[in-house]
């Protein structure tokens, strides 16, 4: 139980340090709409609302279209195509006046965008007139830029799974049979840290997100599925070295992953009902089924080799703390090699936060 409250007060703290990093939303265009040149706005070609492009040195592009424009008060205009965030994409286009064509007028084609840096921003566009009056277009192109898939971090994945499972084999081995059917017949324990994960945890990130990243949509959803996703690796090791419930943590670290396949969906009908109404969200459900079967599946291949190969079981629960502390350490250095460009950005949000 110990183990169980050590690991989410700790997750809690790691996630009010991100949340107190993230920097202030930055200021946009100001100004009057629909006196210039009627009601326009702006749409993808397709009629989609958002765009995925990836970090990458090399100009890419994004389809767009200016439409409804009203061209008879004979004002001389041009348009701009700007980023919310100059920070991760920057945009340079002006569009005049005499490229627009049809009634009402309309411009479409291709925008060019630099990436800078992963994350989301908007694509947003200010009608400009020659007396300096600035009209901002009444929605937004969401941008999402992300990193471009690396070999290296599917090698991480798959290499890192492995050695879970390898060490959970190890662990299924040194369970006790009788403390673990009395764990499971007086489940009250578990039950605490059940609700701990998977009602406690996500109501706390939804309510630090509604003081930390109210403008922050995305990061705010992105810190509750940080606190919904279920964990207990390093938590059972920690059990190990600290002489703690070895079998306690196993079956709660068990039934939270087996759990996981019914608690997310749940979350996230309520979340699309309640917060998050205008974004889509996919449960991965074959990701939480393999996890979850895989786990399962290197457990009980652990218990039966304790029934059928004792010595073997007995050897490896001699040599059980130095061969998880390899096996933890190499996680831990994997983890931090592979996720090193978080880090940095990190560092640059603590920056800009306390500038601001």
């Amino acid at each position: 139980m110990k183990q169980v409250a050590t690991l989410n007060c700790s997750r809690l703290i790691f996630m009010v340090v991100i949340c107190c990093a993230i920097p202030k939303c930055y200021g946009e265009v100001q100004g009057q709409y629909g006196e210039i040149a009627g009601a326009w706005d702006i749409t993808y070609q397709g009629g989609g609302n958002e765009q995925l492009l990836t970090i990458s040195k090399d100009i890419q592009y994004v389809n767009l279209v200016i439409l409804n424009v009203d061209l008879t008060s004979g004002e001389d205009f041009h348009f701009e195509v700007h980023a919310g965030d100059p920070k991760l994409a920057l945009i340079e286009k002006r569009i005049e006046r005499s490229e627009l064509a049809g009634a009402p007028a309309s411009w479409q084609g291709q925008v060019p965008v630099q990436t800078r840096h992963f994350g989301f921003t908007t694509i947003y566009v200010t009608l400009n007139s020659s007396d300096g009056v600035v009209e901002r277009s009444p929605s937004d192109l969401t941008l999402i830029i992300a990193r471009k898939d690396r070999l290296d971090e599917k090698i991480f994945t798959y290499t890192a799974s492995a050695l879970l499972l390898l060490m959970f084999l190890n662990l299924g081995g040194v369970l006790d049979l009788e403390r673990l059917k009395a764990i499971m017949l007086r489940p009250i324990a578990v039950t605490i840290g059940f609700c701990t994960s998977y009602i406690l945890m996500p109501l706390l990130a939804i309510a630090i997100g509604y003081c930390f990243l109210s403008k922050h949509q995305e990061l705010h959803l992105a810190l509750f599925f940080t606190a919904l996703s279920p964990s207990g690796g390093l938590a059972n090791i920690c059990a190990i070295f600290l002489k703690g419930n070895v079998n306690l943590s196993i079956a709660t670290t068990t039934i939270n992953s087996l759990m996981s396949l019914a608690i997310f969906p749940l979350w996230i009908l309520i979340l699309m009902r309640t917060i998050f109404t205008n974004t889509e969200l996919d449960v991965p459900f074959l990701d939480l089924a393999g996890s979850a079967t895989a786990l399962v599946c290197a457990i009980a291949l652990g218990m039966l080799s304790r029934v059928f190969l004792p010595k073997t079981t007995s050897l490896i629960f001699r040599f059980l703390k130095p061969f998880c502390a390899c096996l933890s350490l190499c996680l831990i250095a994997m983890t931090v090699g592979i996720n090193a460009f978080a880090f940095k950005e990190l560092t640059g949000m603590v920056s800009i936060q306390l500038e601001t």
